[in-house]
């Protein structure tokens, strides 16, 4: 019985260090994916960063865009002012 013992412990301290082998295995993979994965958010930051500056200047150049247009929309209307009066005073 002893003997028996003996075996199957035996057989347990085997599996056990297969087991134990093959965590060790995984805990290296995980090693190298979060590895991976901090440097794949190292660089969504830097294209963050990088997108936030052509946000700012595309929000610029729209206000740029803005002020154009109400420029010259305030110059249109001027203008037809301007030839709405010299109409009315060559018909009058």
């Amino acid at each position: 019985m002893e003997e028996l013992m003996k075996k199957f412990m035996a057989e347990m301290t085997g599996q056990f260090e297969q087991v134990n082998k093959h965590f060790e295995k995984m805990d290296q993979r995980l090693i190298g994916i979060d590895k991976r994965l901090n440097g794949m958010d190292i660089r969504l930051n830097v294209i963050d960063s990088r997108l936030n500056v052509v946000d700012t200047r595309l929000n610029g150049i729209d206000s740029r865009i803005d002020d154009l247009t109400d420029a010259v929309n305030n110059q249109a209307s001027e203008f037809r002012s301007n030839f709405k009066l010299g109409n009315e005073n060559g018909a009058a």
